[in-house]
């Protein structure tokens, strides 16, 4: 970090001593060149510093002890293995070689620069790109990955340039403004293996290296060991040769490691069954993808939104997504792409019930200030879960953990042929064919992710943003962490905390395993002195039975057991430094998401009709579907080395789980649920110790895929948790018709201002300016989720949502009123009534108020200017009403005979006769009736 954000610049953290050095830096800039520089094609931080200085020139002026300048050669007792390290100056540059005597004055930049041909030149050679890089000579990596330098006399390849060093023509045709894909897949996606040879050319990204310090031409003393692809695997005498002379050899060698989409995801790529959009090439979705991001170049492919790749600058959310090509025809920020005429799969899908919208879909909008919010609305299938999801169909080997407890990294895997053990990675490893094995299917994890950033690169709100489920596959870092608080492990200034992680640092940890060559890579094969730890394997390669498992990948040396683990703790302790008592063997899972081997939809595709048109609901809402519910290994497969004499090659491999003292080994993983909350998900249980230490035991357990996906109600309601599992495995609760799915929506009016419709459509009156009622029949939908609406030709563009809605008419005339009823799927039923809309009848002058203590109150209304009302009330009665207010109520106790009575009521013709002083200026007449429920 910088050491003082107040001036201008990165300022560098600078080392008073060497010691301070070696107590703090694990890998420094140099080590990163070394260790990473195979599979990064140069520039950045191989290159120059933070603030841009490059390298090689800051070599030749910086003498303080930095990250940048110096690195920590690593170097063994030949005998104990313990280490001897020292502090020593990056060779950033190197001294050039003038007719075979070095130059003292001239000297050669040795940064690793952008090797444009790793991209660009057909036929690039990764391989030999990883020897020269690790050999420590990185300016030389270009000419030694792309031929153009002959590796014997360091001079031009002269098969590749004329006399005058120019490229002849057949080369220059062979660069490619549009990387080719097997360019891009020598760092990302192996092919299937069948021999070593396969291996070596199609499935490693970094080179097995060998120590040897006699090597004049490498800066770190490793090379190329000798192989030989014929040599008797089952002997294990080879087919690598690494130099194991002495434990300082054989721990500087370097485990050949596979290409990283192999590793974090199981990617493979061999033809269409595999990829079915294997003929677009590695470009078609991670080239000229037209994004807006600011932090793009032109050197930089798209890249999806990992959520393990959370730095600025960032190119995530770059790449051609699924819905990109196949619906929208734009990407992420809404640009025009080339689609290559992608299908449209929206008819299937809408056959299949998946855009139904029948479940809740978490999306963003501005929260009237311009600041994306969430939201959830009613969402489909298509809203919660990626394409990937239920097009993604795995058979391929994957990493599912990493076990880095010695230092070096070495992976458990899945997805092979177990009864074959080792070999069973390789389809004919032999030349009889009698070990190969056949790649085996496995189904990836399910969490929840977001598929970019809630604003587009010009601010806007991304109303396209969904949170969704995403395949992973989640691998298993295995790792020393210190958990004491009053020991600071690595250095780095920090000491243990309950939130952060302490891990050793890896030099130190491989200066505690004793290591050996196993014909395949440097592996550690036990500790110390004590037989029960020293080593899993006899002199002559065979088990000795000490340790329970190895790995495939080479046969290192597995903990398992509980007194495995506590021994190894207080040999290091042993050793002396800083106690390791409060270090724990620490499983923690971090999710790599799978998009690629997408197949063929007559292949496989999750929830598609089936051929008799059955939905496929219960392809994931079953019990044992494995959607949310089943198991997910978490320790991946090993060799069961207890067999006393037998040989690794010839073992099958099985899955293991790790058992471990509490306090010494914990589990935890990176996961997040649908409201994006954060999550750490243990995959462990409580059990008995094997020797019934009374501080018992945890053991490691399969990940619950459904925890997996909720893990927040997992963990805080168990029994609410059991229930949302139950409901949405129930495959006979969740079917198609059961949420309304292939069944149509009905639309029926139930009334209009309370009136029924009849049969023959007879027109409704009712009266403008006055609220209506309508009301819709909702009981005629019984399965589903339905939207009703109205609309009424009296307003063009009106829209009323609701089932039962007030409407007032304001315009006299005959109006066609519609009730639209829409389902989940989007299916509309509508039907429509007449309305006659009537001019409300003319306000009454003269009418009956009401009646209080026998007496009736007449209301007269409409009056012009005047003084005095002269009344006749029609019983043969007449009053005078001095008054000058409009409307005036008039009480007058009516005479109730029975010449007025007209059944229910009484009538009397009112006359009213209106005087402003002595001029009469109007004349009111009317016939009012008077409830006889009003006057018993």
């Amino acid at each position: 970090m910088d050491q003082d954000p107040a001036t201008p610049g990165v300022q560098d953290k600078v080392y008073a001593d060497n010691a301070s050095f070696l107590g703090a830096v694990d890998m420094a800039a140099w080590d990163m060149a070394m260790a990473c520089g195979s599979c990064h094609v140069g520039g950045g931080f191989v290159e120059s510093d933070r603030n841009g200085q490059r390298l090689s020139i800051r070599a030749l002026t910086d003498t303080t002890i930095n990250a940048y300048m110096n690195y920590v050669s690593e170097d063994w007792d030949p005998a104990t293995g313990l280490p001897n390290f020292s502090v020593k100056r990056a060779p950033w540059t190197y001294p050039v070689e003038l007719d075979g005597n070095t130059s003292t004055t001239e000297w050669m930049p040795n940064v690793r620069e952008m090797d444009c041909f790793f991209c660009h030149l057909e036929g690039y050679n990764n391989m030999m790109s990883s020897v020269i890089v690790q050999m420590g000579l990185l300016n030389a990596a270009p000419m030694a990955g792309s031929g153009l330098m002959d590796m014997a006399t360091g001079g031009y390849n002269t098969a590749m340039v004329d006399a005058n060093g120019t490229l002849l023509p057949w080369v220059l045709d062979r660069i490619k403004g549009t990387p080719p894909s097997d360019n891009c897949r020598q760092c990302h996606i192996p092919q299937s293996m069948a021999t070593l040879a396969d291996m070596m050319t199609n499935f490693l990204a970094a080179a097995p290296m060998s120590y040897n310090p006699a090597n004049p031409m490498s800066l770190t003393g490793l090379e190329m060991p000798a192989y030989d692809f014929d040599a008797p695997w089952v002997d294990g005498t080879g087919p690598l040769y690494f130099n194991a002379s002495d434990q300082n050899a054989i721990k500087k060698a370097m485990v050949p490691f596979p290409r990283s989409d192999f590793f974090k995801r199981g990617d493979i790529w061999d033809d269409a069954s595999q990829e079915v959009h294997i003929g677009l090439g590695c470009a078609g979705c991670h080239m000229d993808t037209a994004s807006l991001s600011p932090d793009m170049t032109q050197c930089d492919p798209g890249r999806g939104y990992g959520r393990l790749s959370g730095v600025r600058p960032s190119s995530r959310n770059t790449v051609k997504r699924c819905e990109h090509c196949h619906i929208t025809g734009k990407n992420a920020d809404g640009v025009p792409i080339q689609t290559f005429g992608a299908p449209d799969p929206t008819p299937a899908h809408k056959a299949a019930g998946l855009t139904a919208l029948i479940t809740t879909a978490v999306g963003v909008k501005d929260d009237g200030n311009g600041t994306p919010v969430e939201y959830t609305f009613p969402g489909s299938h298509l809203d919660v879960i990626d394409c990937t999801v239920c097009h993604n169909h795995k058979k391929s080997m994957a990493v599912r953990a990493l076990d880095a407890t010695s230092g070096n990294r070495y992976p458990t895997m899945i997805g092979f042929d177990l009864s074959k053990g080792m070999l069973g990675m390789f389809s004919a490893p032999d030349p009889w064919g009698m070990f190969g094995g056949e790649l085996q299917e496995w189904t990836p994890l399910r969490t929840w992710w977001q598929n970019g950033d809630k604003t587009l690169p010009d601010g806007s709100i991304n109303t396209a943003w969904r949170r969704k489920i995403y395949n992973i596959n989640m691998i298993t870092a295995v790792f020393w962490n210190n958990r004491d608080p009053s020991v600071d492990a690595n250095g780095d200034g920090a000491n243990a905390t309950p939130t952060n992680f302490d891990p050793w640092i890896q030099r130190d940890l491989k200066a505690g395993m004793t290591f050996a060559a196993s014909g395949f890579a440097p592996i550690p094969v036990g500790f110390g002195s004590d037989p029960a730890y020293a080593s899993a394997y006899d002199a002559n390669g065979t088990f000795t039975g000490a340790w329970d498992w190895v790995g495939v990948y080479g046969g290192n040396v597995i903990f398992t057991r509980p007194d495995q683990i506590a021994a190894y703790k207080a040999y290091r302790t042993s050793l002396g430094g800083k106690p390791w008592d409060g270090t724990e063997l620490l499983y923690f899972g971090a999710p790599f998401q799978v998009t690629h081997n997408i197949a063929d939809t007559s292949r496989f595709a999750l929830g598609k009709r089936r051929a008799d048109g059955s939905y496929g609901c219960s392809d994931c809402h079953a019990p044992g579907a494995g959607f949310f519910d089943g198991d997910y290994d978490m320790t991946g497969n090993g060799v069961n080395a207890s067999k006393v004499g037998a040989n690794m090659m010839m073992e099958p491999a099985a899955d293991f789980e790790v058992t471990g003292y509490k306090g010494d080994l914990r589990t935890a993983s990176e996961l997040q649920t649908k409201d994006g909350a954060g999550a750490d998900l243990p995959f462990e249980a409580n059990v008995t110790c094997p020797d019934n230490d009374p501080r018992g035991c945890v053991q490691t357990t399969d990940m619950d895929r459904g925890e997996a996906l909720y893990p927040h109600l997992a963990e805080t309601d168990p029994a609410g948790f059991a229930a949302k599992r139950a409901y949405l495995t129930d495959n006979a609760t969740m079917t198609a018709a059961n949420y309304g799915i292939g069944i149509d929506p009905v639309a029926v009016i139930a009334s209009i201002n309370g009136i029924v419709p009849d049969a023959n459509g007879t027109p409704i009156e009712v009266e403008v300016g006055q609220p209506v009622t309508l009301a819709a029949d909702t009981t005629v939908n019984t399965a589903g989720t339905f939207t009703y609406s109205w609309i009424s030709s009296d307003a063009a563009g009106e829209v009323l949502p609701g089932a039962t809605v007030s409407k007032t008419f304001s315009t006299v005339g005959t109006w066609l009123v519609t009730l639209k009823v829409t389902d989940e799927e989007g299916k509309l039923s509508q039907v429509s009534q007449k309305v006659s809309a009537v001019a409300p009848a003319p306000a009454a002058d003269i009418s009956y108020v009401g009646t209080a203590s026998g007496v009736q109150t007449i209301r007269f209304a409409n009056l012009p200017a005047h003084t005095m009302l002269y009344i006749f009330w029609g019983d043969g009665l007449k009053s005078r009403v001095y008054d000058t207010t409009s409307p005036k109520d008039v009480d007058h106790d009516f005479r109730l005979y029975a010449k007025y009575d007209k059944g229910d009521h009484y009538e009397f013709k009112v006359t009213a006769y209106v005087y402003d002083g002595s001029t009469r200026v109007d004349v009111k007449q009317a016939v009012i009736s008077i409830p006889k429920a009003d006057n018993p």
